[in-house]
């Protein structure tokens, strides 16, 4: 009884991280639309923090993509030692590019927290870019 509660409370935080990584890489792909329109525009006066903001925001995508690849390769790994330990014969390698499934889980959640980080950095910066522009006008 216990076993299945903690399987099913992993599984929602499973679906959990998923949710938290699309949502970052998708604000992040929202908000270099609006940068770009209003770049395209002339709204905006480009400045320093502008251009950090874009960064930011890419950056965000970066490591949300990132992050569902470590976390893929967890998984795999981890399917990998499960099959390990019920078949004693499985000759599958319990390590890819030298890392272990702990690794790449350890890899998942820095990476998450580095979109975590990146992202609202972004919206301050672009935030006070356009207040910056509102000023100009």
């Amino acid at each position: 009884m216990e076993n299945e509660q903690i399987a099913r409370w992993q599984g929602h935080g499973r679906a959990q991280l998923s949710v938290v990584i699309a949502l970052l890489a998708s604000l992040s792909t929202a908000a270099i639309g609006i940068e770009l329109s209003l770049v395209q525009s002339d709204r905006v006066v480009v400045g320093y923090s502008l251009v950090s903001s874009l960064v930011l925001f890419t950056s965000t995508i970066l490591t949300a993509i990132a992050t569902e690849i470590t976390r893929l390769l967890d998984f795999k790994l981890t399917a990998r030692v499960v099959m390990k330990r019920r078949h004693p014969e499985y000759d599958k390698s319990l390590k890819i590019l030298w890392q272990d499934a702990d690794s790449y889980g350890a890899s998942t959640w820095r990476l998450l927290a580095a979109s975590c980080v990146c992202f609202p950095l972004g919206v301050i910066l672009l935030t006070f870019a356009l207040a910056c522009s509102i000023r100009h006008m």
